[in-house]
């Protein structure tokens, strides 16, 4: 209905702002029941923030260029606010800037993925790439009716978007009721627009219409629109179903749905990426190996200060024991953390930094990944502890939360990290406390006499505990080469002898084992780590993207007053150098 108040351009009528928002809302949950990730609902939203926002542009009297600069601030904004909704962070413990350096940080790398040809399963992505199209078509439709009075322009890309959608989502018979809601509030929209311009000209030319001819109007566009309401119920529900169109569908569709850079791009729909299980269980086979994909496992974002040390490892499970060519680890006491009323406990050591870092998940997991000794998650978690005789929490060996982190997620750990000198390491000696010794010296039975006497050799020269680890370390970096694959002769063979005197090459698992059980051959605690190595780090030192890649073993000895510190004896790794003194 034109207005007498504004432009002729400008039509208002609240009914058809209203079927056309109904519509709009349709077409976006049908987007949602798609379910092809979690957090779809703020591409919803986007959508329906942009088709009110269109609506008032369009009855407003902003001209077409600041049209466009107003849809672009708001977009920016809208979109700034759904999408650190959709990472999930803790508003209490995480500051808006924090979060927007990590929104920004997971765009750029996501965009970085798809340009270097790598699947992207951040699922962050693919609500990105689905905001853009939600938000223009809303805003458009709302544009074009309240500004031109464009019917076809304000409800036909908002359908076909539907319907691309219906079709790639192999639709079931109970969605498609949604797509003939839309057309219902389509056909009644149309009804209304012509209803209100035919009225006007009845008004024009003194024409005049009784109740009953407005009653009869809408008696047959309720009859057009349940015609209509069954064929959209019949017609989208067969075509997944006829072999026809699904080969038509197919022919139609080949160019994204067989091109590697879509196919990588929107990996992480649920469709293309199913849930993978842990890494690392509860029991972990000499020689078990990781998926060593491009795919990133999480990024963490560190603090200034974690710049300045050694190197830094994603800690995710503590091995103790190992007995029949398998680690596994000893009792423990499980304890349940609530953020909000206590750290965890531990022990602390001379050495350690605080620090706090946030992990941006890419992929499902219930472990909490952290570097050496988490004292704090910012959600409820529980952690398998080791309790000494007198009652006290000492170690932590694994943390995990009760519900699982889905792709997208994030969380923050706060933890004491390992920062000691050569120097201090060089003067820690014995004694070493009793729930050490006896949890960390054991050796299976069978243990190879040939490989104990390669330790006492190799440390034949070394006096202090530091300089046998490090005699260890460097045999293994230097005399044994990398290899990403490892195979016995016969079931019989001694994996670590072979491993040390005849093959002379393997991967992570077999050097930590080996330099965990010479060192405790003679006599030093040392222990299996597992989780993940560094990661790549951006320009600034400010995060390190961490992929499936990098799933790493190492050893970890434990030194008086000093607790555990982390050695690296792979050979494909870079060597962890400690400075020699600090002032």
């Amino acid at each position: 209905m034109e207005t007498s108040s504004t432009s002729q351009t400008r039509w208002w009528d609240l009914p058809s702002a209203i079927f056309l928002f109904l519509a709009v809302l349709f077409s976006a949950l049908r987007m949602q029941s798609s379910g092809w990730t979690d957090e779809l609902e703020h591409v919803r939203n986007i959508a329906i923030f942009g088709n009110l926002l269109g609506l008032a542009l369009g009855y407003s009297l902003f001209k077409k260029r600041g049209v466009i600069w107003l849809s672009i601030g708001y977009m920016l904004v809208i979109f700034f606010w759904q999408w650190l909704g959709a990472l999930n962070f803790d508003a209490e413990q995480t500051v808006l800037q924090q979060q927007a350096l990590i929104l920004g940080g997971r765009i750029l790398i996501n965009f970085r993925e798809v340009l270097s040809g790598k699947p992207v399963t951040d699922p962050l992505f693919f609500i990105f790439v689905l905001s853009l199209p939600y938000w223009f078509t809303a805003l458009t439709a709302g544009y074009q009716l309240t500004r031109h009075n464009n019917i076809i322009a304000a409800t036909i890309p908002t359908g076909i978007l539907m319907i691309v959608v219906h079709i790639s989502d192999a639709v079931a018979q109970d969605r498609s009721w949604l797509i003939a809601l839309f057309l219902f509030m389509c056909v009644l929209l149309a009804s209304r627009r012509a209803f209100l311009q035919n009225r006007h000209v009845w008004k024009t030319n003194h024409v005049q219409v009784t109740q009953e001819n407005n009653i009869d109007i809408s008696t047959i566009t309720i009859i057009c629109a349940a015609l209509l309401i069954i064929t959209a119920w019949v017609i989208p529900t067969a075509i997944p179903y006829s072999d026809y169109a699904k080969d038509t569908w197919r022919e139609a569709t080949r160019f994204w749905r067989d091109n590697e850079f879509f196919e990588d791009a929107f990996a992480s729909a649920k469709k293309t990426a199913p849930a993978k299980p842990e890494k690392f269980r509860d029991v972990l086979q000499l020689g078990t190996s990781i998926s060593q994909s491009q795919n990133i496992t999480f990024i963490v974002y560190v603090p200034a200060r974690a710049k300045s040390l050694p190197r830094l490892y994603w800690r995710g499970r503590i091995y103790d024991q190992f007995i029949g060519g398998r680690w596994s680890t000893s009792k423990t006491a499980v304890i349940r953390y609530n953020p909000q009323s206590e750290d965890i406990k531990v022990t602390t050591a001379q050495g350690q930094v605080d620090l706090r870092f946030s992990f941006s998940v890419y992929e499902d997991q219930f472990t909490i990944y952290s570097p050496a000794q988490p004292v704090w998650v910012n959600q409820p978690v529980q952690a398998s502890q080791i309790r000494t005789s007198n009652q006290e929490y000492v170690d932590v060996l694994n943390i995990t939360t009760s519900k699982a982190l889905d792709a997208g997620d994030t969380y923050d750990v706060r933890a004491r990290v390992s920062d000691p000198t050569i120097e201090q390491l060089s003067t820690a000696i014995e004694p070493y406390p009793s729930w050490v010794t006896e949890r960390y010296l054991q050796l299976p039975q069978d243990f190879s006499a040939r490989i104990r006497e390669l330790a006492n050799e190799i440390t034949a020269n070394a006096e202090t505990p530091y300089a046998k680890t490090v005699a260890i370390t460097n045999y293994l970096r230097t005399e044994i080469k990398y290899s990403p694959s490892f195979q016995l002769p016969n079931a019989e063979t001694d994996a670590l002898e072979y491993f040390l005197f005849t093959a002379k090459s393997g991967f992570c698992n077999y050097y930590a084992t080996a330099e965990v059980l010479m060192l405790r051959a003679i006599g030093i605690p040392a222990r299996l780590a597992v989780g993940f190595a560094q990661g790549e780090s951006d320009t600034l030192g400010n995060y390190y993207t961490v992929r499936d890649l990098n799933a790493h073993s190492w050893p970890e000895v434990y030194f008086s007053s000093y607790g555990w510190v982390e050695f690296e004896p792979t050979g494909n790794q870079n060597a962890l150098e400690r400075p020699e003194r600090r002032e």
